[in-house]
Order: C-alpha cells, then sequence, then structure tokens
C-alpha cells in the first residue's frame, strides 16, 4: 500500500486553520505533535522520521464518507473552542450522542434506494 508523505511544517497550517493559531511556533508543534501520537496509537499515521515527516495511512480517505469527516471536523472544532458551541455550520441537528444527524438516511450498500 502507498503512504502520503508529509512534512510536519506542512501539517501546521492546517491545523491552525481548523483548530485555531496558538500564537507561538513552540506550542503548535507540541499541539501538532500530541495530536498525531493520538493519531498514531490507532495506526493511522507514523512515528515522525528524521526529516520530520510523517505517513498518512490512505484507508482514512477511502472508508470515510464526506459526512463522517464533516462530522470530525465539527467536532475537533468544538474541542478547539471549548466545546461551549453547541450548534454547527451546517445548521443539522444533533442526536443524543451529540452526532450531526445526517440529512437523509444512507443505505448500507452506499446506494439510494
Amino acid at each position: 500500500s502507498t503512504e502520503a508523505l508529509i512534512a510536519l511544517e506542512d501539517l501546521l497550517p492546517q491545523l491552525q486553520l481548523y483548530l485555531g493559531d496558538l500564537g507561538s511556533d513552540a506550542q503548535e508543534e507540541k499541539r501538532l505533535r500530541n495530536l498525531l501520537e493520538q493519531l498514531k496509537v490507532h495506526g493511522i499515521v507514523s512515528e515522525p522520521d528524521e526529516h520530520n515527516r510523517v505517513a498518512i495511512r490512505p484507508i482514512i480517505a477511502h472508508l470515510a464518507s464526506p459526512e463522517n469527516l464533516q462530522s470530525l471536523l465539527g467536532a475537533f472544532q468544538r474541542e478547539a473552542s471549548g466545546g461551549q458551541q453547541q450548534g454547527s455550520s451546517t445548521g443539522r441537528p444533533r442526536d443524543d450522542s451529540g452526532e450531526q444527524s445526517p440529512e437523509a438516511p444512507a443505505a448500507a450498500d452506499g446506494s439510494n434506494g
């Protein structure tokens, strides 16, 4: 399988875009490394190599639907804002678990019928 290699310095702007800027490069890098360590436990990313690059397993892109990724992004954004945000930018209601309800139920086989 092919893994995507990405430098930590290339991930930092994406992290800042979605989670906000802490204002300190050292704090930003520490936050990024902590998040990557959590993902590494689940086998999603590798340990940073000698060039400060991590390998990202492509399986997440194949298995995650756009709706699931949007919900995950919303959860990250709520965490970044201290969990104070109750609604979402999509305006969709949340179920009892705090997850956004899908706009329309999807069939288990991915078809609409």
